[in-house]
This record gives C-alpha cells, structure tokens and sequence, in this order.
C-alpha cells in the first residue's frame, strides 16, 4: 500500500474564522429583495435573497447552533451569510475546500455542545490538529487531496443510490393472499367489529394523564405503538371545572385500534390494558367473530385498505400530515378472510400468513436498519492516511 505523506495542523493555521452577519434577518431581506442568496443556520432550505452580497470567492462555512449545528458547507458564487453560521476564510494555498469539508466533518460534528440548543464555538475547535496531505518538501499536496475527494465523492454516490434502493424496499406492500388460498370470503367491516364502542372526549388530555400518571399506557394517533400520551392510572375520573360532572376515563383490553384524526388509518394491535386519546378509536371484534380471527392478520389487511380512503392532507414523503377517516367512511369496507376447504373461516391459513408476513417485515427492516447505517457512515483516515468506513453508532 502506498503511504500518504501528511502532516498534522491545527484548524486556525489553516483558517480565519469569521461570523455571519446578523442584520440579515426575514426583515431585511424582505426589504431588500435582489438576487443574491442569504446563507444562515439551515442547511435545508433557503433564507432568502437580497440585491447586494458580501462574498464572490468559495468559503467553507459551518453552521454554529440549532439542529444543523457542525456541519460543513461550501458556498459559491456571489453571496451573503448570516446568523448562526460562520466562514472559514482560508489562509494557505493549495488547499482544497472540498478535502476540508470531507475530511473534517466528523471533526466539526462531535466537537459540537449538546444540550436544548447544540452549539459549536471556534474556541471549541481552532486548536484541533487536522491531516493534510503534502509533497516530498512539505507543500500541501493538491493532486492528493483530489484524488482524496474523489473517493469520498464515489462513497456519497453509493450511499444516494443505496438510500433510493432502501426506499423502494420500504415502499413494496406484500399481498398477503397471494398463493395462501383459493377460497376466501368478504366480511364488512361494521359486520365484523363493534362500531359502537367509542373512545375518549377531548377532556383526556397529555395534561390529565401526566397528573393522573400510572402504568397503563395511552396511545395517541401515530404511526408508530408507543404510548405517546403517557401512561395513566387506572380507575381515572375527569371532574369538570364545575366540579358537577364526572367523565370515568374509557380503558380498553386486547384489541385493535385505528387513527381516526391526525395520522388517520394506522392500525395496532394492542395487549393488556390501555387507553386511548380522542383520535383513536378501538375495534372490538364481535362475540361471533372472536375465536375465528386473528388480530394481527386483520391489522395486516384493515391499514392499507384504511389508509387509502382517508381524507385530507397526506404531506411530503409522510410529513406535516393531516387527514381524517371516520365510522361512516370504513362501515361498508370489506376484509377477505381465507376459508377452509369446507367453507369455515380458517384461523390457521390466518396464523401462517401472519407468521410469513412477520418474516418479510423483519427481513426489510434488518435490510433497512444495516442500509441507514452505511448512509449515516462517514469516510475517514487513519494515521497513515489510509482511508476506512467509520461508521456512527445509532442504537
């Protein structure tokens, strides 16, 4: 392996730090509309544009606090920086930019202050010593630095391509049915489940259940099984403000759920006993249908059936979300149960369709999981200068 010579300096041999300029705020920019891009602390989105610009050359810059803070950008062109960002003005020749924002990046990143607003000072990190790649008689070595940014350039690469294949991963719906069975049946919904079992009032509030705190899990409308509401005592009772009215807190046992405000069409299958907030609302299976169904296969089936007829504002890629889905809106939807050979509804077929789907799912997200871990991975070097994957630690 051929060795890369290199020597070690410190970040404030190789920069001058400066800070944004705070007078750009939403203000000024809006008074002083132009061309000419306003940098600040987001690396996502765009703070806006005004008709003059302080800087024409490429400067490495970094974000100083809030969600972003450490990470590195270059910018180019004719421009403007902000607030909560800063500029490193480099002051060596042959230096490449682009090296720098690779190379030190996971630097920036774990020198950063955690805490409500993680912060990253240049007091924090003028002194740490960074590698530089340099010729037999010392000189940075440019020719190397390039060839060093190529690699990290074809690993980015690599990662957008494997994020792009995860996603498809994540986007493929298995069709359960598929080869399980020749006869089935169609069950409507409000034939199936009690839709006159109701859940809580607007009164059961995060406020209630933290000062009625227990250890009986309530579930807001998410798209995930966690209590998000908190865990309350059971037996609660909502008193009124005028002290006349009580309202005994709704609990549930064993049985499925589904959003109906928010992140509408979400089903869970929930065990023990629990509550429920205002947005969620229980499906009891009918006494009939109780020791012929399996929950878990019916969660299967009811959530994309569900989540395909809400109503409302699905959001980008999932985000910002808001759609609604009601009883009248699922009454009439129909669930395909397998039927036995002489014509009963078959649990087992059920119990091994769920068992194969659980299989698949945990193969996605296993593949999800080890995907999200080489695209959160970072190129770095060693002593030597001999690259490897450094790979964050996300459990």
């Amino acid at each position: 392996m051929v060795e890369v010579r290199s020597k070690l300096v410190t970040l404030s041999e190789l920069f001058t730090n400066k800070r944004g300029n705070s007078k750009y705020t939403k203000a000024y920019v809006n008074k002083n509309t132009g061309e000419f891009e306003v940098y600040t602390g987001s690396t996502k989105t765009s703070f806006g544009f005004i008709d003059t610009y302080e800087y024409e050359s490429p400067h490495l810059t970094y974000t100083t606090d809030g969600e972003y803070a450490g990470t590195l950008e270059i910018l180019q062109g004719k421009y403007n920086v902000g607030g909560h960002r800063a500029i490193l003005i480099s002051k060596v020749d042959n230096l490449s930019l682009s090296y720098c924002k690779y190379v030190f990046q996971s630097v920036f990143y774990n020198s950063v202050r955690r805490g409500d607003v993680p912060s990253l000072a240049w007091s924090q990190i003028k002194d740490i010593r960074v590698s530089i790649p340099v010729t037999e008689d010392g000189e940075f070595d440019l020719k190397k630095q390039e060839e060093i940014v190529r690699k990290f350039e074809l690993i980015e690469a690599r990662k957008v391509e494997l994020a792009e294949k995860i996603e498809a991963i994540k986007s493929v719906d298995v069709n359960i049915m598929s080869g399980e069975t020749s006869k089935t049946t169609s069950i409507k919904v409000v034939d199936l489940f009690d839709l006159t079992v109701s859940t809580n009032s607007s009164k059961f509030t995060k406020t209630f259940v933290k000062e009625n705190s227990g250890d009986i899990p309530v579930y807001g409308a998410s798209s995930d099984s966690l209590p998000s509401y908190g865990y309350v005592k059971d037996n609660a009772v909502i008193i009124d403000k005028d002290g006349k009215h009580e309202f005994p807190v709704r609990y549930f046992e064993n049985c499925l759920t589904y959003n109906i405000d928010g992140l509408a069409g979400y089903v869970f299958y929930h065990e023990g006993r629990f509550s429920l907030s205002e947005k969620v609302r229980p499906l009891v299976i009918k006494e009939e249908y109780a020791d012929k169904v399996n929950p878990l296969y019916l969660k299967q089936v009811l959530e994309p059936i569900f989540r395909s007829h809400v109503k409302g504002r699905k959001g980008e890629n999932g985000k910002n979300e808001y759609t609604k889905l009601n009883t009248s809106m699922i009454k009439d939807l129909e669930v395909v149960l397998p039927l036995t050979s002489s014509g009963e509804i078959d649990l087992a077929k059920q119990n091994q369709i769920v068992k194969n789907s659980q299989i698949i799912l945990e193969m996605k997200n296993n593949i999800e999981k080890k995907g999200y871990r080489f695209i959160q991975s970072n190129l770095d070097f060693n002593s030597n200068n001999v690259p490897y994957i450094y790979i964050y630690n996300l459990s």
